[in-house]
């Protein structure tokens, strides 16, 4: 579902560099009061998973203002929202002022990067994304000079094409829907045209890195979002293909089969193959926090949930909030099963702590449901302590994992 806290609109100067990192905060720190309640806090992320929002911020400083945007590898456009708009959401301290910057400019409709080719009578190339729960934002393609802070502590001043924002529909960034609400827009990763990665050829290599802290971290965790030289794994790394998806930005991956406990599911293969646009699939998003599958693949993994806890505690499950597979009474330690997904080339193997949440006294499955003609998403929360790396160098494709505690 993660994303980034960007200072954006400085000036721009030369660099030359080979790799740079960006802190990340995660979002439910910044999108609830410190008292909320674990029950509040798993409420706002199933939400947010239902809804496809993203999850990470990272943060960084410009002139007026320090527009928030999360972080997404499932989007490939980024976009802020812009003083002026005719349909907004409240931001804390103010939209983009973009008339008060001097490096600020319209992209015009003959850029290679205006694609689609959806342009006004001014000649201005334009954008639209549509997301779930009937939210968009529309606006002009812009550009102007984004400040970067890397791991050497110096700045890097970098022109990127990015959404200006003017007519944003019902977007929603968990409950802080009012005017403290932080976050002003989306920093996309995605495969596509206009993606950091492809903009900033040079500086990312077409990589990137993260490790996302456990909710059980202290919400003042800070982890490194990673470019280019900077985006390593050091051990213990497996390595797949990201697959061809058309008509999505997202990093699709072949899923073979999950297995519980060492148990493998009788999950048919092709619940996880990508059909007709953008119905099936598997695909890793840090938008999601936490896990969905289609209803089918969902069915099979509930119902072996529900024996196995049945066999060896005698407990039923009930249901709370969102969560159908929850239990009140397991107790503090008792031993829970590991959870594998089987990719094509390697195995990535959870332990029950990346497959249950524990809010008050009850236990539950953070997984969700989705229809069956939705998609498979690796979410954060199953993503939490391992390192992921992304390298879309042309022609490569892969995705690489490895167990790390992310600090």
């Amino acid at each position: 579902m993660m994303t980034l806290l960007l200072f954006m609109f400085t000036f721009m100067l030369p660099i030359t560099t080979c790799g740079f990192s960006i802190q990340l905060i995660p979002i439910d720190s910044v999108i609830l009061p410190t008292n909320h309640t674990p029950e509040e806090r798993h409420n706002l992320l199933a939400n947010i998973s239902r809804n496809r929002a993203l999850s990470l911020m990272s943060m960084s400083a410009a002139r007026a203002m320090n527009p928030k945007e999360e972080f997404v590898t499932g989007s490939a456009d980024t976009w802020v929202q812009c003083d002026g708009c005719r349909n907004c959401f409240p931001v804390q301290g103010g939209n983009f002022k973009y008339n008060e910057s001097t490096t600020y400019k319209y992209l015009p409709c003959k850029n290679p990067l205006c694609v689609p080719k959806l342009c006004d009578s001014a000649g201005v190339c334009l954008y639209r994304n549509l997301y779930s729960g009937e939210s968009k934002s529309e606006g002009w393609v812009s550009t102007d000079t984004f400040l970067f802070s890397s791991t050497n502590r110096t700045s890097m001043k970098l022109p990127v094409a990015f959404g200006c924002g003017y007519d944003n529909q019902n977007m929603s960034f968990g409950q802080n829907d009012g005017p403290s609400n932080p976050i002003a827009g989306i920093f996309g990763l995605g495969l596509g045209t206009r993606s950091i990665l492809k903009q900033l050829g040079k500086e990312t290599n077409r990589r990137f890195s993260y490790c996302l802290p456990s909710s059980r971290t202290s919400r003042q965790t800070h982890t490194m979002l990673s470019f280019g030289e900077d985006a390593q794994i050091r051990e213990s790394v497996k390595t797949i293909q990201i697959l061809p998806a058309e008509n999505t930005p997202a990093y699709n991956v072949n899923l073979l089969g999950i297995s519980i406990a060492g148990r493998r599911l009788n999950i048919d293969p092709a619940l996880f193959q990508l059909k007709r646009g953008t119905i099936g699939g598997f695909f890793i998003d840090t938008g999601s926090p936490y896990t969905r599958l289609v209803q089918g693949a969902y069915t099979i993994l509930r119902d072996e949930m529900t024996q196995y806890i049945m066999k060896n505690y005698g407990k039923c499950p009930t249901r709370k909030g969102f969560f159908d597979l929850c239990y009140g009474s397991l107790g503090g330690n008792v031993p829970l099963p590991s959870m594998t997904y089987h990719f094509k080339g390697a195995n990535l193997v959870l332990n029950s702590g990346a497959l249950f949440e524990r809010f008050g006294f009850d236990l539950c499955m953070a997984i969700l449901p989705a229809s069956d003609a939705g998609q498979n998403l690796l979410g954060a929360f199953q993503q939490a302590n391992h390192r992921f790396l992304f390298d879309v160098f042309v022609k490569k494709y892969t995705v690489s994992f490895a167990p790390e505690i992310c600090l």
